[in-house]
């Protein structure tokens, strides 16, 4: 997509140039956002459904049999990094690419500026908005 918009700005098209870097790429990487949001929420789930089958596994051994999630949820080792890692590389692009479009506008300086400071307002406040109540609801 990148790369179809910047063909599209040398060749002229603004409309296609501001529509792929302002309104697609920023759409498909929010899309892939809070797929993955989904689905670090559903193996938290998991873990936490885990722990209880590995508890009662023991409880019906009286002895650890199972100890992975237990082992896990007590060293605190939960892989989050990968998750979050992903999700700030898809705001990142996001980001970048309404940069682009906001500096292929043909627009005054003072409506760059302006769309320039929501767009980093929005980037800040939008995903910690939604990683924040993602996690608290799991």
């Amino acid at each position: 997509m990148f790369l179809g918009g910047i063909y599209a700005y040398q060749y002229y098209l603004a409309f296609v140039t501001i529509t792929t870097f302002v309104v697609l790429i920023p759409l498909v990487s929010w899309f892939l956002f809070l797929i993955l949001l989904g689905e670090y929420q559903r193996m938290r789930r998991l873990g936490k459904f885990l722990i209880g089958v590995e508890e009662f596994i023991n409880l019906h051994f009286s002895t650890e049999v199972l100890i992975w999630e237990l082992y896990l949820k007590k060293e605190k080792l939960h892989m989050r990094y990968p998750y979050f890692a992903s999700l700030i590389l898809l705001i990142f692009i996001s980001f970048i690419s309404q940069c682009l479009g906001v500096i292929m506008l043909d627009n005054s300086q003072i409506s760059k500026i302006t769309f320039g400071i929501s767009i980093v307002i929005f980037h800040i406040c939008f995903p910690s908005y939604i990683v924040n109540y993602l996690l608290k609801k799991v």
